[in-house]
């Protein structure tokens, strides 16, 4: 399928505006940009509280968002995109009000720790972290131990996927579920939507590179399940998954090949490949309808898991 209409529309301004290519600059001149861009759409929720949570190397901010006053409710412990090297919490803050709204569950936002400051696999020890502190402080939170979920956006979804590998390795809680939207979920970049998708529609190859490089900046850890969750020997006995990626997006490939490989496994998985939409579709629902669509999918997804 084409481009949708709108993403043809945003990709031509988006040119218009000759900014330099993001692999060209430093990483905190791209941190203050994305400051200075905003933090995209979201509803107003019941309450929003910043936190910290125990990490391995210091107190991890965190962000709660309650959908109403309510004890017991369910709960997705969620890790924005950027690459592992950008975003925050005010970033993702928009989708993270969504799903809080859409879903009826408390969303626990995890700042986990970026590259190249904290290379890997700092972000993934704090991705899981957080999760542990939020089941051992449920009753504090008002959420219920037996209905956590966890997700993530892009290098989120890869977060997402490692933290279900690290509690199943551990031998740690069980959360119920997992959401991946365009997940990262190999450091190979070898697909046929890295080639057919390298440049052009937001997300470049370039950029991804310029991430992994950062994350892992001697190159050695990408094939390790902890940074490429599709390298991992066995995905079996894991969290009920669902995955969503974007058909004009690098990482399509690997975020199919991943919903197929977990299936194969034995895990429960929903796909939705979203045709004609980019990569940060789902953060700009202003801009891309679809990005709504696939968020209010993830949403009622989460709510039948929550409810089972």
């Amino acid at each position: 399928m084409s481009l949708d209409p709108i993403v043809e529309k945003y990709l031509r301004e988006q040119a218009a505006l000759g900014a330099p290519p993001l692999s060209e600059l430093e990483p905190e001149q791209v941190r203050q940009g994305l400051k200075a861009a905003g933090t995209g759409p979201g509803p107003d929720v019941h309450s929003i509280e910043d936190m910290e949570a125990a990490g391995p190397e210091g107190p991890i901010p965190v962000r709660i968002y309650r959908p109403s006053e309510e004890k017991d409710l369910p709960a997705l412990v969620y890790f924005h995109g950027g690459g592992w090297v950008i975003g925050d919490l005010d970033w993702n803050d928009g989708m993270c009000r969504q799903l809080c709204d859409i879903s009826g569950s408390v969303v626990i936002s995890v700042n986990y720790r970026h590259a190249p400051e904290y290379p890997y696999p700092a972000a993934a020890d704090d991705a899981y972290a957080g999760t542990v502190w939020a089941f051992q402080n449920a009753s504090r939170l008002g959420i219920s131990e037996t209905r956590i979920a966890v997700g993530g956006w892009s290098a989120g979804g890869n977060l997402a996927a490692v933290v279900c590998l690290m509690l199943r390795d551990r031998g740690g809680p069980k959360v119920v579920h997992q959401l991946m939207i365009c997940p990262a979920t190999s450091g190979a970049m070898d697909t046929e939507s890295y080639l057919t998708r390298a440049e052009g529609f937001g997300l470049t190859a370039d950029t991804m590179e310029w991430f992994w490089n950062h994350y892992d900046p001697s190159g050695q850890s990408r094939e390790e399940p902890y940074a490429s969750p599709i390298d991992a020997p066995d995905l079996s006995n894991l969290p009920d998954a669902h995955i969503i990626t974007a058909d004009y997006d690098p990482l399509r490939d690997e975020g199919i090949e991943y919903a197929e490989m977990l299936e194969s496994s034995g895990v429960n998985v929903i796909a939705t490949n979203y045709e004609g939409q980019i990569h940060t579709f789902v953060r700009e629902t202003d801009i891309f309808p679809a990005g709504r669509e696939a968020l209010e999918e993830a949403a009622h997804v989460l709510r039948e898991k929550f409810e089972e």
